[in-house]
């Protein structure tokens, strides 16, 4: 089949080129940007997740009430050959205990998880939010 120079864009079939560039477009709008945890000390917790392009943004949130919240730990999972470590939420929202994962794209390394981590438990504890203690927030 000939093509004409119409049907194409630099020297590519342009319907080719327009799936291509819609898939490129649906695989940025998927990537993770940012996940955050926010303490809300009297109320609850907020996971945040931000998926997309910076000027295009897509945002989901969950929050949890703190009289769910049982506790807040630093486990850590067998994926393959490695060992990973993860900050989740124990709740009992109901019946059964279920643990909410925080940063589950991001997976940031022990250390940050362990900052995060105590700034997390400080503020439960003192029921408001000390100077020194930022939102805790990872990007890739």
């Amino acid at each position: 089949m000939i093509m004409t120079v119409d049907e194409q864009i630099f020297g590519f079939n342009k319907y080719a080129f327009a799936a291509a560039t819609l898939l490129t477009i649906f695989w940025w709008n998927s990537r993770v940007a940012w996940e955050s945890i926010t303490v809300y000390p009297p109320n609850g917790l907020q996971l945040e997740t931000c998926r997309g392009l910076p000027f295009f943004p897509s945002i989901s949130r969950k929050f949890v009430p703190n009289v769910f919240i049982r506790d807040v730990l630093i486990n850590e999972a067998l994926h393959r050959w490695s060992a990973r470590y993860y900050l989740a939420l124990m709740v009992n929202p109901g019946d059964e205990y279920e643990l909410l994962v925080a940063f589950k794209e991001t997976l940031p390394h022990f250390p940050i998880l362990l900052e995060v981590y105590q700034g997390v438990q400080e503020c439960l504890k003192l029921g408001h939010i000390p100077h020194d203690i930022f939102q805790g927030r990872t990007s890739i």
